[in-house]
């Protein structure tokens, strides 16, 4: 299990965004600390059982002196993290803007009356100094500037929304499913394991030569794949064989909503059919 902890003054639509991507994930444990009494976010958090926190400035120290997460996620956290507790935890932070530039709370108001045409967003590891870190992730963002700064807002929120989950699930670990047993299968799986980025390892339709890299799963039918894929909660499938391919185990996964690296049936013609590659 991983924990996570939230770090907000208040800021429900980011929280909300990031808890409803990860509604799925039965291996992260989701906390909150919001440094504003009363807030909304705490009566939400209540009701998806969520434990909640609420200390203010002075306490902050210490209670990360006595708790211990494996992710902390700052969303629009009002107070800067001293750098004793960036240096003794991964943090992550994002904003509204292309770091280095607007380190600043009015980033998207700036680039508004500004009238950039580079804008976007930037998440980050959090070091101790504002908007100061390593930077994870950025994207730009094309915005008509015929928009009001209502609208010109919402077009880079929704970016948050969208790419902030995404990036805390890869440094939370991805679960990933080969399926395979010869060589090649055998060296993608070794490389695989040595990923930072790696939660858990399955492996379908192996040898014992796999045996110590990952975690065996066997399966009646694609439709017992698919099930055990989504309790498992496993990010992607990979399948590296056209026989996989020729036997449509791509498109009947696919059809469950499964993300798969691998060919269809139809694209797999090309590797299965010198008939069909030669009239292609």
């Amino acid at each position: 299990m991983k924990n996570v902890l939230i770090l907000t003054s208040g800021d429900i639509p980011l929280f909300t965004a990031i808890i409803k991507y990860f509604k799925n994930r039965k291996d992260v444990c989701f906390n909150l600390l919001c440094d504003k009494i009363n807030s909304p976010i705490i009566n939400i958090a209540h009701k998806l059982n969520i434990e909640t926190f609420q200390i203010n400035k002075k306490e902050l120290n210490n209670f990360f002196r006595y708790k211990k997460f494996d992710l902390i996620v700052l969303a629009n956290f009002s107070q800067v993290l001293n750098t004793e507790i960036t240096k003794n935890n991964l943090v992550l932070n994002i904003q509204p803007s292309l770091l280095p530039k607007y380190k600043t709370q009015k980033a998207i108001q700036k680039a508004f009356l500004n009238k950039d045409s580079d804008i976007g967003i930037t998440i980050y590891k959090a070091e101790g100094k504002l908007w100061e870190g390593e930077i994870i992730y950025q994207k730009k963002l094309k915005i008509d500037h015929k928009y009001d700064l209502r609208k010109f807002e919402k077009e880079i929120l929704k970016q948050e929304y969208y790419y902030y989950p995404r990036v805390i699930n890869k440094f939370l670990g991805l679960n990933v499913l080969v399926i395979g047993s010869r060589a090649n299968d055998h060296a993608i799986i070794q490389k695989i394991s040595e990923s930072k980025f790696l939660n858990k390892l399955y492996i379908a339709n192996s040898n014992d030569s796999f045996l110590n890299l990952g975690e065996n799963i066997t399966y009646n039918n694609y439709r017992n794949l698919a099930k055990q894929i989504i309790e498992k909660n496993i990010d992607f499938v990979i399948i590296n064989n056209e026989f996989y391919f020729k036997k449509e185990m791509v498109d009947v996964l696919r059809k469950y909503k499964i993300k798969v690296i691998g060919a269809n049936k139809k694209i797999a013609k090309l590797e299965n059919s010198k008939y069909f590659s030669k009239n292609f």
